[in-house]
């Protein structure tokens, strides 16, 4: 991928005019085209301007940036995460408290270098908490048991069940 940056657009051009810009820079045809950073420059209030970074695939990416001298004209970035694994696995196996967001990819980075994770939920199964979620918008009760995601506000707008 080559990353194009600062393609100015008028806020009404389309995403043609996108792709007749970056192929305009390189000089070659774009076979797919990714916006990774959009901005607004209203400095001329009568000229405002969508500045655009994209990353863009041609045929022969080595042979076009050859070509080209822009310095908005480099090769993508290439972000890359290498998962730690460790030299030898532990007796122990890790515990995982929660089975949110940042429980599930705990656990998948944890089972991916070999550590087989325990996950501990606490709450009821989605279905059930679903019909909580929707007592406690009905009648304002909140069940303390059932974790539905309120955190302390909900605590202090609503009464608990007893």
């Amino acid at each position: 991928m080559i990353r194009i940056r600062n393609l100015s657009l008028r806020p009404e051009d389309g995403e043609e005019q996108l792709w007749k810009l970056a192929e305009q820079a390189l000089r070659a045809p774009v076979s797919s085209l990714v916006i990774v950073r959009r901005s607004v420059d209203a400095r001329k209030k009568s000229d405002v301007r969508l500045i655009v970074t994209a990353d863009v695939a041609v045929a022969d990416e080595d042979g076009v940036l050859a070509l080209v001298s822009d310095v908005n004209i480099t090769p993508s970035p290439v972000y890359r995460y290498d998962l730690p694994i460790p030299s030898h696995i532990p007796e122990g196996r890790p515990v995982i408290v929660g089975f949110g967001p940042a429980g599930m990819f705990s656990a998948l980075v944890l089972a991916q270098a070999g550590l087989r994770p325990i996950v501990l939920e606490r709450g009821e199964p989605g279905e059930r908490r679903a019909e909580k979620v929707r007592h406690l918008k009905e009648s304002g009760i909140l069940d303390p048991e059932s974790n539905i995601q309120f955190g302390r506000a909900a605590r202090a707008r609503f009464r608990t069940a007893s």
